[in-house]
C-alpha cells in the first residue's frame, strides 16, 4: 500500500514537473515567435547568391566635363557636388572657380554661372550638397556658414533658411516645410527633422541610428554604444532622405552600416527593407577591423559604396558603387520595401571612384567620379526602359 501511495505521490510530482517545464517551454516559444514577428516588421537581411544580374540593361554615355590636361596642365572645371534638373540641365559646383554652372545634361553646353564666394546673400564658404526641389528651386547647403540657399533657375536668391547644426541632406515639403536629416553617434538620437521654412524652427524630430560597432545581429539593441572616433564618424554617418510622392512616406539610409528604412508621418511606422544583404564600405571595413575584429563577418562586400536612394517608376533604386570600379549595380525596391532586381552597371574606367549620383527622368545615370590625380567629371550612363516593363 506504502509503494503505491509513494508511485502515486511520484506520478503527481512528474505530472507537476511535466506541466511546469510545458508552461516554460510555451513561455519561451511563444517569446521567440514574438520576437520574430517584431523583427520580420522592420525586414530581414538575407544573402545575395540567389539573386540574378540582369546584364546589358544600362549603357556607358560620353562623359561631361572631363578635364583638359593637355593646356598648360590646367583644367577648366572640377565638379564638387552636382543636381540633374528637368527638363535637362546639371546644376554643379566648381571647386576651383567657387561657382555654381548651369550646362545640358546632354552635351556639357555651359548656359549659365551664379553665386561667389562669401558671407553674403547667394554667396557660399563650403558647398556641401545641391538639391533640386518640385517647386521648382535649387537649394543650396552650406554647413560652414549653417544655412540653406534657395535660388531659381536663373540663379536669384528668393530666401535663406539658417539651420542650427551641421545637416546630412534636405527635401522638399509641402505646406512650408523642409526635411532635414543629421548625424551623431549618441543614444536615442533621431537624425530626421521638420523645419518650418517660414520661422525656421524645427517642431518635429524622429528616426534612429544603427551603432556601426554592433554586431550584425545586435544592430537594433541601441543600449550601448562602442566608443569610436566622433569627428571620424561623424562625417561618415551620413543620412540620406527621400520624401515619397505621396508626401507622407520618407525613405532614409545610413551609409555605414548600410540600412534602408521607410517612416510613416501619419501612422509613425517604421518599416525596414529587406536590403538582401549587409551593404557596407571601405571606410567601415578599416575601423571595424582596427575595434572589433570579429564584427567583420557582416561584411559581403566591403568595398561597395551606396549611393543615395532615387525614386522613379514606382520603384526605389539604389546606386551601388565597387572601389575597383567593377561591380557596379542598381539595386531596384518596390515602394513596400520588396527586393525586386538587381540591375549591372557598366564598369568605370580603373582607378576611378564614384562619390555622388542622380538619376533623371528619362533614365539617365549621372555619377561624379574622380580619378587619381583628383580631378572630377560626371559619367553618363542610360538604363533601357523595358527592363521596368
Amino acid at each position: 500500500m506504502d509503494v503505491i501511495v509513494l508511485l502515486l505521490i511520484i506520478g503527481i510530482s512528474m505530472h507537476k514537473a511535466i506541466k511546469i517545464i510545458l508552461i516554460i517551454s510555451l513561455t519561451v516559444l511563444f517569446s521567440l515567435l514574438i520576437s520574430c514577428q517584431k523583427e520580420n516588421k522592420i525586414g530581414s537581411i538575407n544573402n545575395l547568391s540567389d539573386v540574378r544580374i540582369i546584364e546589358n540593361k544600362i549603357n556607358r554615355l560620353k562623359p561631361l566635363l572631363v578635364p583638359d590636361t593637355t593646356q598648360n596642365n590646367t583644367i577648366d572645371h572640377s565638379v564638387s557636388t552636382f543636381c540633374f534638373v528637368p527638363p535637362n540641365f546639371i546644376y554643379y559646383l566648381d571647386r576651383y572657380k567657387k561657382k555654381i554652372y548651369v550646362i545640358v545634361s546632354t552635351n556639357g553646353k555651359e548656359i549659365l554661372s551664379f553665386s561667389r564666394p562669401g558671407r553674403g546673400p547667394g554667396e557660399f564658404k563650403n558647398v556641401n550638397l545641391i538639391r533640386y526641389f518640385p517647386d521648382g528651386m535649387i537649394s543650396v547647403l552650406d554647413n560652414s556658414l549653417r544655412r540653406i540657399t534657395l535660388f531659381d533657375k536663373r540663379g536669384n536668391v528668393k530666401q535663406t533658411i539658417h539651420t542650427p547644426y551641421p545637416l546630412s541632406d534636405i527635401a522638399f515639403m509641402p505646406n512650408g516645410k523642409l526635411l532635414l536629416s543629421s548625424f551623431e553617434l549618441i543614444p536615442n538620437y533621431k537624425p530626421l527633422k521638420i523645419l518650418s521654412i517660414n520661422d525656421e524652427k524645427i517642431f518635429s524630430e524622429f528616426g534612429f541610428i544603427i551603432d556601426p560597432q554592433v554586431k550584425l545581429t545586435e544592430r537594433l539593441n541601441f543600449s550601448s554604444f562602442t566608443k569610436i572616433n566622433r569627428s571620424l564618424y561623424s562625417s561618415m554617418g551620413m543620412v540620406k532622405i527621400l520624401l515619397l510622392p505621396n508626401s507622407k512616406d520618407i525613405i532614409y539610409s545610413q551609409k555605414h552600416p548600410y540600412y534602408l528604412l521607410k517612416y510613416n508621418i501619419e501612422t509613425k511606422n517604421f518599416f525596414r527593407f529587406d536590403t538582401k544583404l549587409p551593404y557596407s564600405t571601405d571606410l567601415m571595413d578599416e575601423i571595424i577591423m582596427d575595434e572589433k575584429k570579429e564584427s567583420t563577418t557582416f561584411i559581403d562586400h566591403p568595398s561597395a559604396r551606396i549611393m543615395a536612394p532615387k525614386c522613379l517608376n514606382n520603384l526605389i533604386l539604389i546606386p551601388i558603387f565597387s572601389a575597383g570600379s567593377q561591380n557596379n549595380f542598381l539595386d531596384c525596391y518596390s515602394i513596400d520595401g520588396k527586393f525586386v532586381k538587381r540591375l549591372r552597371i557598366p564598369s568605370l574606367d580603373k582607378g576611378l571612384e564614384a562619390w555622388i549620383v542622380d538619376i533623371s527622368p528619362a533614365l539617365e545615370i549621372f555619377v561624379l567620379v574622380s580619378a587619381p590625380n583628383h580631378f572630377y567629371w560626371i559619367e553618363r550612363f542610360q538604363i533601357d526602359p523595358t527592363v521596368f516593363n
